[in-house]
């Protein structure tokens, strides 16, 4: 008996998709005081469209506040939103809880578990941190200036700054020693990247500018770990 054969080419194609990632994996919230937590959606395989978020938590004994929802992620590129997290003195014990966030695109669902870790109360009640964007007005294709005001309870020390494209490329200055802002005030915070910032600044992925007509996503982190993040467009 004589055997023949074919060899077939099969291709395999991705299905689009998109992941969600928690900033701080892992937070602590003083009971009388809150956190938070920048979320970051990325696109994959081509994946576009609208991203609903929901969160799953103990609200008995936590209060969760989330940013924008739904958020848009174009193809390839990424989106980010903020997550804050506050204790109370009289119904939140000291101790580790869980907090879910799902997103969900038709029959796409992803999930992230932030862990909250509620600490003893911060001494003189804490104050609440809260960041505020007036305007903003690009100076060159490396440089940013943005007005941010504060409209928390305390002063506020920036002490971070993340800037990333579309694609998801990120410039991070870890080692920056920012304005502090009192509250009600606006300062006048300057955000070099590329040859503006030189050796302060880590690339993560390609190299980039600000171009006109694209958007960019700028995140400050302050003294406390709190996160705040904005968008501006050229």
């Amino acid at each position: 008996m004589r055997k023949r054969s074919v060899q077939l080419t099969v291709g395999v194609s991705s299905v689009p998709d998109f992941s969600i990632v928690a900033g701080l994996a892992s937070m602590n919230v003083p009971r009388n005081g809150a956190n938070s937590t920048t979320l970051t959606l990325t696109s994959r395989n081509g994946f576009s469209g609208n991203v609903a978020l929901s969160v799953i938590a103990p609200f008995a004994f936590l209060g969760v506040a989330g940013g924008v929802s739904p958020l848009f992620l174009a193809s390839n590129g990424s989106n980010s939103t903020l997550l804050a997290v506050s204790g109370s003195n009289n119904v939140t014990a000291l101790g580790t809880y869980y907090v879910t966030v799902t997103g969900t695109s038709g029959r796409v669902s992803r999930s992230v578990q932030i862990t909250v870790n509620v600490v003893k109360a911060l001494v003189g009640g804490g104050g609440v941190e809260s960041l505020g964007l007036d305007s903003y007005a690009f100076n060159s294709g490396t440089n940013v200036t943005l007005f941010v005001r504060n409209r928390g309870t305390v002063s506020v020390s920036l002490v971070t700054y993340y800037v990333k494209d579309s694609s998801g490329d990120q410039y991070a200055n870890t080692a920056w020693i920012g304005p502090t802002i009192s509250p009600g005030s606006v300062a006048q915070v300057n955000v070099p990247i590329g040859t503006s910032c030189g050796s302060s600044c880590t690339l993560y992925g390609t190299a980039f500018t600000f171009a006109a007509g694209y958007s960019y996503t700028i995140e400050f982190v302050t003294a406390r770990s709190n996160q705040f993040v904005f968008t501006v467009v050229r």
